[in-house]
């Protein structure tokens, strides 16, 4: 039985990383920062006085569903070529999902690798279409057990709505 439940924690982990390499060999060739395209619009409408929530189809990657203080924040990155800012940009939130993800492997569990590969493929995933959610994990991650978590989580809460749930235990 020993070797078999380690068998299976090696099987298990190889599937987890092999999964974690696949979306990031794939996601690789397709990178297509247009999440981040929408914060880049959001920025230069706000700076041009038209309305900071153009009409769009919903579902469409380029719709603008945030905080304005976000599209303030992005105003500093219009002074950059748009392609460039949106790679920056991306490749900012790969740097946040290895801040996120870096606790887990820290704790090096076999549970622990799995996770952290798993949520780390996840994160890299949408750190390519430039999506914010690698920042707010990352910040969550880093706020935990620290003063400054209730700012963090309404700050993040600003941009996206579930981190709003850890008021739950408060």
């Amino acid at each position: 039985p020993r070797g078999l439940l380690r068998a299976a924690r090696l099987v298990t982990l190889a599937a987890c990383f092999g999964w974690a390499a696949y979306v990031l060999a794939s996601w690789v060739l397709l990178w297509n920062p247009a999440v981040a395209g929408a914060y880049y619009d959001a920025a230069v409408r706000m700076t041009s006085g038209e309305n900071l929530y153009a009409p769009m189809h919903p579902d469409a990657h380029e719709v603008y569903r945030y905080a304005p203080w976000f599209a303030v924040a992005w105003i500093p990155l219009t002074l950059l070529p748009r392609d460039l800012a949106l790679h920056l940009w991306s490749l900012a939130m790969l740097a946040c999902s290895v801040v996120a993800v870096w606790p887990l492997f820290r704790r090096g569990t076999p549970a622990a690798l799995g996770l952290g590969a798993l949520l780390g493929a996840f994160l890299a995933e949408t750190s390519m279409f430039g999506n914010a959610l690698p920042a707010i994990v990352a910040a969550l991650v880093a706020a935990v057990g620290t003063r400054w978590l209730p700012v963090v989580v309404g700050i993040t809460a600003s941009v996206k709505l579930v981190p709003i749930l850890f008021v739950l235990p408060w």
